[in-house]
């Protein structure tokens, strides 16, 4: 399945990654192997290099283990599930942050990390379809985030937010899901944290495109694509604009959406998911003005379907 169809949790997700720590004069002590490679990971995880960072994690892992550090194992165990999830693969995803949740739970002062990792547990639950299970997660990541003092977890406070806000998206409650969104971006860390600005953003388009303000969510999803396009995150914006393509259809602009579809169709294939990039070449199809830019699309359609190995549906190869 795709998350992105479930109210924005893709880029949730996206969202909800661990931050690596870094050091410097007169700073925290220079990142460790693993700190690095997780780092670099997460880098290649929001370019859209999913061979590369699954390369990375498992060796952070590896050098975490090799030398007992427990914070940077129940990291890339959540990095490890943060690409699951980009893969669309919902038990890779959930069993991961499982293994992280029983890694940190290993330390006596893990509760930003514990906090984290139950909110990245709610969010994939939730993309899952596993309301219960998400609920369970996000009001424990809550707890977590009631018990500590100092600015330095108002990061991941935010993200249990953020996710408690995805939840009552789904619950049906849109006004408590658009005032939590509105909470999150005006955090102090949000400010600091493109990701999550832009996934605040994205939760609001997705809000008002629930309760049919289509105007609105289309001006909210181009504030999470502007971000995104900033910190050079890839998958981010090629959900940003699947998400644009829906709204500008449902306000009526053709034009605008086949070009949202077709943009975040080729970002899709390049970042090597072929089913997006189908669904999305075949939206933009459907959305063409002109017989030309129909035969365009369709051209990149067929070499998209051919590497699928999808049957054509007229019966061609």
């Amino acid at each position: 399945m795709r998350f992105a169809t479930k109210a924005g949790c893709f880029a949730l997700g996206l969202a909800l990654l661990g931050a690596a720590a870094c050091g410097g004069p007169g700073g925290p002590p220079p990142p460790t192997t693993a700190e690095r490679l997780n780092a670099e990971g997460l880098f290649r995880l929001e370019r859209g290099e999913l061979d590369v960072a699954d390369d990375l994690f498992r060796r952070a892992l590896g050098e975490a283990e090799l030398v007992d550090d427990l914070q940077s194992q129940g990291e890339a165990w959540n990095n490890r599930g943060a690409l699951a999830f980009a893969q669309g693969q919902c038990e890779g995803a959930l069993g991961a942050h499982g293994a992280a949740l029983r890694v940190h739970r290993l330390r006596p002062d893990a509760g930003a990390s514990l906090l984290r990792t139950h909110a990245n547990l709610g969010s994939v639950a939730l993309a899952c379809g596993q309301p219960d299970v998400a609920k369970r997660n996000i009001d424990e990541a809550l707890r977590l985030a009631a018990t500590l003092t100092g600015k330095e977890h108002e990061a991941d406070v935010l993200r249990a937010r953020l996710a408690r806000a995805a939840l009552r998206l789904e619950e049906g409650d849109v006004a408590g899901a658009l005032a939590d969104a509105a909470d999150v971006a005006r955090g102090g860390d949000a400010r600091k944290d493109d990701a999550l600005r832009a996934g605040a953003a994205a939760l609001t388009g997705a809000a008002e495109e629930r309760r049919g303000r289509f105007v609105e969510a289309r001006r909210a999803f181009e504030e999470a694509l502007r971000i995104d396009r900033e910190r050079q995150a890839p998958l981010a914006v090629a959900t940003d604009l699947r998400a644009l393509a829906r709204v500008a259809a449902r306000l009526g602009d053709g034009t605008a959406a086949a070009s949202y579809a077709l943009r975040g169709a080729r970002i899709a294939r390049r970042t090597g998911d072929l089913a997006a990039a189908a669904a999305g070449l075949r939206h933009a199809r459907a959305l063409a003005s002109s017989p030309e830019e129909v035969a365009a699309v369709e051209a990149e359609l067929r070499a998209v379907e051919a590497a699928l190995g999808a049957p054509r549906p007229d019966g061609g190869a």
